[in-house]
């Protein structure tokens, strides 16, 4: 379980980028989500999620002390 949380937020931030940039037409290739504000939207919501996983995996990793 302690492996899955980054990876998985990793690959969600990875996955939103891509979606991201295909929402603003940064990647140019001919895709239903090319130009599309939903899909710029939804990566970018993706990439939050990653890397709030993220953190939450490093803090569980490593909790704080007083």
């Amino acid at each position: 379980m302690k492996a899955f949380l980054p990876l998985l937020g990793v690959f969600m931030v990875l996955m939103g980028a891509v979606w991201f940039a295909q929402g603003l037409n940064i990647i140019i290739t001919p895709s239903f989500m090319q130009g599309q504000l939903f899909w710029a939207v939804a990566g970018a919501v993706f990439v939050a999620i990653g890397v709030g996983l993220v953190y939450r995996a490093i803090r569980m990793r490593n909790p704080p002390t007083l």
